[in-house]
């Protein structure tokens, strides 16, 4: 029965209930046991009840279904017709969803300016605004419009201020009533530039404004001035104690309101002292105010039709305006500086006016100068004449510091440029006006050298020019001082060192012009050109054969060379004087601390301590020596070739018979002393004095220098040629030639030298010819030694000659048992030391036992 009873439940159990293994799970989860089985399982229900129950409940289901499936057709109809709908419904939404976000799309192009540029560009159409840009500009215009509404309000209340404070009914009793009006309308731009950013542009407008209004009634209290002024005839010289008391009240008061006005505004800020230029025109306002009658004049004759307007003529306008400060210095000094003190400003009043009087002069060069650029002698001679006035203001005391300009100023403020400073930094003028500088200064040069006076010597001297010199070195002088008349005055050293470029080179041109005139010299008085004439070309002119020996030699081939030594020797001293002088002292001391500045205007370089003229000194200098070797050369060239053929004589010749009484007589004793060879010995000495004397231009320290050079030089020519040379032995009687030719020489020098000294007022009084003597003498002292030696007798009591002895052989000699012989000078010679200076003493001569021993080795007579 329990098998059936679990088939039956089984059966009961089986799907739609519960699957085959879920029956079964069921039974062993409510049924466990065999005992659950026969009794009641886990639902408390015994196995025919649970049966029972499943069987109710199928039943149940039965019913359920048959009446689901009498239902579902009907339900699956109308399922099918809903799903339908829906599926209508679900399709509309999609197109619903893709046309809104068409239209979203389209809505989002239009809003987006970058989506609609795209856009329009692919379609190549013109772009459309968007409604978003629309809005935006709609917007900024509202905003601009409430802007311009708070602009305009500002505005307002700034312009009704300005009015307030130039309304006439504000200026009574004095214009000065109107500053409380001023103070609240430069409180209301304070206010502005404090609450609004820096950059709008409605602050230059009301600072504008402002400033315009503290113009205009500025301006209203300068007519007032002005007004007052006409009762003191101004701007003609005032008699200010002759004028009606009423009148100078006016005056004064509209004077001191202006003062007032002033120092208001410069408590406010609008006037700041040093924070203008000089050259604007600010300064005291009255003052200010007093300009304006003088421009109105000054324009009248300066810049209009007047015949007093001309180019070439500014000293003319300059000279008007000292004139005008000449004319008022009194009535300012003694009535407008103590009116000026007692409102605060306490200046110095005379260089106040000159100050305001600036921009008269600038604007009259400023007009004028573009019109002169063409003509450089104009242009230079407007800029000199700017110059000087310049100086003719700092001569008269002006002085930069001392005006409002620089109240409570307390940094340095500098030299003060003048108007030319200020004129010569306008593009291109400097240059414009240096090279009219050099362009005049290369012509005066060009003049100078080409002139047919140009290396005359002048005769002209002074204190300060004790010294002669040629005409073109004293005008190459003049012509560089000139130029420094020009340039000194001038504010920077920028400005100065291109004009110290242009006198170097001056300078440099002159020197070597003297320079090409001695290799000129030294080229035709070679001996290549003496011994071939005519050998080198330009040696003609016009067809007329030059004569070199005339233009080269003797005295006019001297006064030549002389004429070169003057020039470089006058300049050299004239540079030494200029490098001391302070101008160029500033501007070497500038050289040697800014070394670029030597290279950017071509100068030489200069060392802390030197000049900028060192090189040029040095340059001069070493002309100058040259030509006074050329001097040397010429001088002891044209005696030793007289002396050639008397020095190639022979000397060891017996003398000749005595002669009788009236032979010796009738002879001169000089020449018949020199031998049968005196002319060519005379002709020499001639020479040489006249040479000599042809010196008497150069001042005596040089021509003595010049002359001791050129006497030892022919001295030692004539040792070497007439005692040391191979072939010259001597007798007695030569050696009294050799003398007598040596004293004759001598003479000369004293003859030619003394005419030079005699020339500069030297040559006069017994002492004066003493040292000329001993000056003279020097050079030869050697070569007369040698010849004293060379003419010394073989035995006592035997001259060699007739030839009387001279004073130093009577005095060293005083009888003939004393008189020294050949025998003890080679004696003494050879034995050096004692013996050697007591016979150098008795025979008058300075010289050391080699030098002895060798001129004695010239006589004939000498066996060692």
């Amino acid at each position: 029965m329990a098998s059936t009873s679990t088939f039956r439940l089984r059966e009961a159990a089986r799907v739609p209930l519960f699957p085959p293994d879920d029956a079964q799970t069921y039974l062993d989860m409510s049924y466990p046991s065999a005992s659950a089985i026969a009794g009641k399982g886990v639902h408390g229900r015994t196995l025919d009840d649970d049966i029972a129950y499943w069987d109710t409940q199928v039943a149940e289901a039965d019913a359920e279904l048959a009446a689901s499936s009498k239902l579902l057709p009907s339900l699956l109809e109308e399922t099918q017709a809903e799903i339908q709908r829906f599926l209508e419904d679900a399709q509309s939404l999609s197109l619903q969803r893709y046309a809104l976000s068409d239209k979203l799309s389209s809505l989002l192009q239009e809003l987006s300016s970058d989506a609609a540029d795209r856009g329009n560009d692919e379609a190549g159409v013109e772009r459309r605004r968007t409604v978003l840009e629309e809005m935006e500009e709609l917007q900024r215009g509202i905003d601009q419009l409430q802007a311009g509404l708070a602009w305009v309000t500002m505005l307002e209340n700034v312009l009704v201020l300005s009015e307030k404070v130039l309304d006439p009914a504000a200026h009574r009793p004095s214009p000065l009533a109107a500053v409380p009006h001023f103070r609240a309308l430069d409180d209301a731009v304070y206010d502005m530039e404090a609450t609004l950013p820096g950059g709008m542009a409605i602050l230059d407008v009301v600072r504008d404004t402002r400033r315009a209004t503290w113009d205009a009634l500025k301006g209203v209290m300068a007519d007032n001035l002005v007004k007052a002024s006409e009762a003191l005839r101004w701007p003609r010289k005032v008699d200010y104690p002759s004028v009606p008391p009423p009148q100078r009240r006016a005056f004064e008061r509209a004077f001191v309101d202006l003062l007032y006005l002033q120092n208001e505004g410069e408590h406010l800020g609008i006037e700041e002292p040093g924070t203008t230029s000089w050259t604007d025109g600010r300064g005291l306002y009255p003052l200010q105010a007093l300009v304006r009658p003088i421009e109105l004049r000054f324009k009248y004759h300066f810049q209009g039709t007047r015949g007093t307007n001309r180019l070439d003529k500014p000293e003319w306008a300059f000279a008007n305006l000292l004139d005008m400060l000449y004319e008022h210095r009194d009535f300012f000094e003694d009535y407008i500086k103590p009116l000026s003190a007692r409102a605060g400003y306490d200046v110095d009043v005379q260089s106040e006016l000159t100050l305001l009087l600036f921009p008269l002069a600038l604007n009259l060069l400023r007009s004028r100068i573009p019109h002169l650029l063409p003509h450089p002698a104009l242009l230079a001679h407007t800029v000199y004449q700017t110059i000087v006035f310049d100086d003719a203001l700092r001569s008269r005391g002006f002085d930069l510091g001392a005006t409002s300009l620089y109240k409570g100023e307390t940094s340095e403020i500098g030299e003060w440029e003048g108007l030319a400073g200020i004129v010569l930094r306008e593009e291109g003028w400097f240059n414009k006006w240096l090279q009219g500088e050099r362009k005049f200064a290369d012509g005066q040069l060009n003049g100078i050298l080409s002139s047919s006076e140009a290396w005359a010597i002048s005769d002209d001297t002074n204190e300060k020019e004790p010294v002669r010199a040629t005409s073109s070195a004293r005008q190459i002088k003049a012509l560089v001082e000139q130029i420094t008349d020009r340039y000194a005055p001038l504010p920077a050293a920028t400005y100065k060192l291109p004009f110290v470029s242009t006198q170097l080179g001056l300078l440099d041109a002159y020197r070597a012009r003297i320079a090409a005139s001695l290799d000129a010299f030294e080229t035709l008085s070679s001996a290549f050109v003496r011994a071939v004439p005519g050998a080198l070309a330009g040696n003609t002119r016009g067809g007329i054969q030059a004569d070199q020996a005339r233009l080269t030699g003797g005295v006019h081939g001297l006064q030549r060379l002389v004429k070169a030594w003057f020039s470089a020797a006058y300049v050299r001293a004239a540079l030494v004087g200029w490098a001391d002088e302070l101008l160029f002292v500033e501007l070497s001391d500038e050289l040697a601390t800014t070394p670029y500045l030597s290279s950017a205007y071509r100068l030489p370089s200069v060392a802390p301590g030197q000049s900028v003229f060192d090189a040029a000194v040095a340059a001069y200098g070493a002309l100058a020596a040259r030509a006074e070797d050329m001097v040397v050369r010429h001088l002891s060239a044209a005696v030793e070739g007289d002396l050639k053929p008397y020095l190639t004589r022979r000397w060891d010749a017996a003398a000749p018979a005595a002669a009788d009484a009236a032979d010796e007589l009738a002879d001169d004793a000089e020449t018949r002393a020199l031998g049968e060879h005196a002319p060519a010995l005379l002709a020499a000495a001639d020479t040489w004095a006249a040479l000599l004397a042809a010196l008497d231009a150069i001042p005596p320290a040089p021509a003595l220098r010049i002359y001791r050079r050129a006497a030892t030089q022919i001295a030692h020519h004539v040792a070497q040629r007439a005692v040391f040379a191979g072939w010259s032995k001597y007798t007695a009687h030569g050696g009294d030639e050799l003398h007598a030719a040596v004293r004759r020489l001598v003479a000369s020098s004293g003859s030619g030298l003394r005419a030079v000294l005699d020339a500069h007022g030297h040559g006069h009084g017994h002492d004066a010819v003493d040292v000329n003597v001993n000056v003279i003498e020097r050079p030869w002292r050697e070569l007369q030694a040698a010849a004293a030696l060379l003419r010394l007798p073989s035995e006592a009591g035997k001259a060699g000659s007739a030839a009387p002895m001279d004073a130093r052989d009577a005095k060293n000699a005083k009888d003939a048992k004393d008189e020294p012989t050949f025998s003890q000078a080679m004696a003494a010679a050879w034995t050096g030391g004692a013996p050697l200076d007591r016979f150098a003493a008795r025979v008058g001569v300075e010289m050391g036992a080699d030098a002895m021993q060798a001129v004695l080795r010239r006589r004939v007579e000498c066996w060692r």
